[in-house]
């Protein structure tokens, strides 16, 4: 009976850690989502799969996307996604090694002006730690979303996002 409390608690854990996430921080001005936009590289960004995840994201929302590195090419695209992301460390489940983890990241959209389109972000949640072990694309998911629509997409409902 022992084995069955202890696996089913295991079985619980696991699911917790690898839900989905929700967005945070929306900032949106109105603007409809852009059919195409540039990524500024963040080489101080050191979470090896979230370019891909970014750039796979936004396909999911029709908006096609290129990476570049800022020096001198402002001028050629009018839209332009910034990001940061930062990662911690622990043990996942059934593990007694440390791996690293996203446990924040944060998106902006701006015009080649600077002008701020919107502003969304994934922030691992301090209860339970929602998602911790989920995948990069899984956890940024509804952070693109807000920030390309304008609204946060949860499991249970959707609000409008704040539109100053």
């Amino acid at each position: 009976m022992f084995e069955l409390i202890k696996a089913t608690g295991m079985a619980a854990s696991t699911a917790i850690a690898q839900g989905p996430s929700d967005a945070s921080y929306l900032v949106h001005h109105g603007a409809s989502a852009p059919a195409t936009l540039c990524i500024e590289y963040n080489p101080d960004t050191q979470v090896a799969d979230l370019l891909p995840a970014i750039q796979n994201e936004l396909k999911t929302h029709q908006i096609e996307s290129r990476i570049y590195e800022i020096s001198g090419v402002l001028d050629q695209c009018p839209i332009w996604l910034k990001y940061s992301a930062y990662m911690e460390w622990d043990t996942p489940p059934f593990s007694s090694t440390y791996q690293p983890f996203m446990s924040r990241a944060m998106f902006t959209l701006q015009r080649s002006n600077g002008e701020i389109i919107g502003s969304s972000g994934y922030e691992l949640g301090a209860e339970l730690q929602m998602g911790k072990w989920s995948g990069t694309r899984n956890k940024i998911a509804r952070a693109i979303h807000a920030l390309v629509k304008g609204e946060i997409k949860t499991a249970q409902n959707t609000t409008n996002g704040a539109q100053p």
